[in-house]
């Protein structure tokens, strides 16, 4: 059950969207323009959570128990449901799975959504390495790129990739600042820009280089 669930959830979040491939070691030299259009600084403060405020508490204690920081992590979704074992002595368990946002000195790590899986509100062996605490290495810790810089790029990749820039040339667009993990121990600084009220389409920009680390399709 465990193993289907899982499969599920890998197939939902790539099928969610189509991103650019990302060669991350190649240096980039991207001409930076400006457009002075609409595009708004947005925020997604770890305390704005996604979920109702009593099941917000129900999670935090579920997590304290376990011994998992609650700092990093937004909680985005939970699935909590009961069954029986299919082996002897056929027990009756309790089973949830607990989606989360993982947050590095309060932003965003984009494209970096993980769960967790609890029975009889125990976290399962297989998702406790995901609870050791990292020492990263931040590319790019300061942010450099101004509004109007990464509203240009955005309106560039509308054009290149789905030729929608006249659909939205005349829209407001946001630009939230976070990071993007290259690996386990390295975060770059990045922006993810998408249309003011809408999450697609929407790029991913380095900080430092305004390399598109992705595209979102519309």
């Amino acid at each position: 059950m465990k193993k289907m669930l899982l499969s599920i959830f890998i197939l939902v979040v790539i099928a969610s969207c189509k991103k650019v491939a990302c060669d991350c070691d190649l240096p980039v030299v991207v001409k930076l323009g400006f457009d002075s259009g609409c595009i708004v600084r947005a925020y997604s403060p770890i305390e704005q959570q996604l979920i109702t405020d009593s099941v917000r508490l129900v999670l935090t204690n579920l997590f304290v128990k376990n011994g998992i920081d609650t700092s990093v992590y937004k909680f985005s979704s939970f699935i909590s449901r009961n069954y029986k074992k299919d082996t002897p002595p056929y027990s009756e368990v309790n089973s949830k799975w607990v989606g989360v946002n993982q947050y590095y000195k309060g932003e965003r790590i984009f494209y970096n959504e993980i769960s967790f899986y609890f029975e009889n509100d125990v976290l399962d062996t297989f998702y406790r390495e995901k609870m050791k605490a990292v020492n990263y290495t931040i590319i790019g810790a300061d942010s450099t790129l101004q509004l109007g810089q990464l509203r240009f790029l955005f309106m560039r990749d509308l054009d290149a990739y789905q030729s929608l820039k006249n659909h939205f040339n005349s829209s407001c667009m946001r630009a939230e600042s976070g990071y993007f993990q290259y690996n386990s121990s390295t975060l770059y600084k990045s922006w993810l820009v998408s249309p003011l009220n809408e999450s697609k389409p929407s790029s991913l920009y380095y900080d430092s280089t305004a390399y598109l680390v992705s595209y979102t399709y519309y």
